[in-house]
């Protein structure tokens, strides 16, 4: 009977992950100024941790390869107290998408940037998803599966463009990365879209202004073991060691109880978080350091 109890209890401890800690849970209940699930309800409870790390796929700040863009920034516009790239281009929301298992977060975030932008400045015209997984096979400044950073992926944006997700569908949701295509898989032209302009932006003043001029910008965040459990809410770092670092889209902003925060959108599926988006407080886990993004270049090739 030991034995069997104590197998019992290793298969248990085996199975738990940043999520489903029975720790991590008890303390985060009592203490977490946010919604969380239970373990057992959990979109990651059968993951591994080091499936959950890879899913933080940004390269840390001091790892990039490329020199940063510079932008000279002028504050010129009054910033409201809410802002929602949703409410105020209700036309050009783009979809939740799912990154799965693969670290190819800055992909989705930097595709999914230029699509609202793209949408933006054309009014509606051009409203599609362009392609995330052009620039996890293509881009050679990054790494595909296994991260890349805001700065080579407007690198290739500006410089290389990236095609419609309809002609260029994800297919490196199980960690595999198949070689660079040049033919869409469908009857589309192949046309590469990119940005006129790779700009940076810091701090929380310059994102405000940038997003509510020209739409959502591409920022990064420090992931720490309670993000994996959270399900709703203002999120603020409690307890858990660093898991990596997470690139996504700023959309907006606003303020509940006194905590400012910024609305997020992820790339890990409709079903976690508040409908695939959430809330962080700012100036929490590096989220509003720096940015990057640029309108899209229309004239195509």
């Amino acid at each position: 009977m030991n034995k069997f109890l104590a197998l019992s209890l290793l298969a248990l401890i085996c199975c738990h992950n940043f999520a489903t800690n029975p720790e991590l849970y008890e303390y985060l209940k009592k203490n977490a100024p946010y919604k969380i699930y239970k373990p057992e309800e959990n979109p990651f409870r059968n993951w591994t941790d080091d499936e959950l790390r890879n899913l933080c796929g940004d390269i840390p700040p001091e790892k990039k390869v490329q020199e940063k863009p510079k932008v000279e920034y002028i504050k010129d516009t009054d910033v409201p107290e809410e802002f929602d790239s949703r409410k105020n281009w209700e036309n050009c929301v783009q979809p939740i998408r799912d990154q799965e298992s693969c670290g190819s977060c800055w992909a989705f975030a930097a595709s999914t940037t230029l699509s609202w932008r793209l949408c933006i400045t054309t009014s509606g015209d051009k409203n599609f998803m362009l392609s995330p997984q052009d620039l996890v096979s293509c881009d050679e400044n990054d790494f595909g599966c296994n991260g890349g950073s805001m700065v080579n992926a407007w690198y290739y944006l500006l410089n290389t463009g990236i095609v419609t997700d309809t002609c260029y569908p994800y297919e490196s949701g199980s960690g595999s990365v198949p070689a660079c295509r040049k033919t869409c898989v469908n009857e589309e032209e192949w046309v590469k879209y990119k940005a006129a302009e790779a700009n940076v932006f810091y701090g929380p003043d310059q994102f405000k202004e940038e997003i509510q001029k020209n739409g959502p910008i591409h920022t990064h965040f420090a992931v720490y073991e309670d993000f994996f459990s959270y399900s709703g809410g203002i999120y603020k770092h409690v307890s858990g060691g660093l898991a990596g670092w997470h690139a996504v889209p700023i959309l907006g902003w606003g303020v509940e109880d006194g905590t400012k925060f910024w609305i997020i959108q992820n790339s890990w599926g409709d079903s976690w978080g508040e409908n695939g988006y959430f809330r962080i407080a700012e100036g929490e886990c590096s989220v509003d350091e720096e940015a990057h993004a640029g309108g899209p270049y229309l004239e195509l090739n």
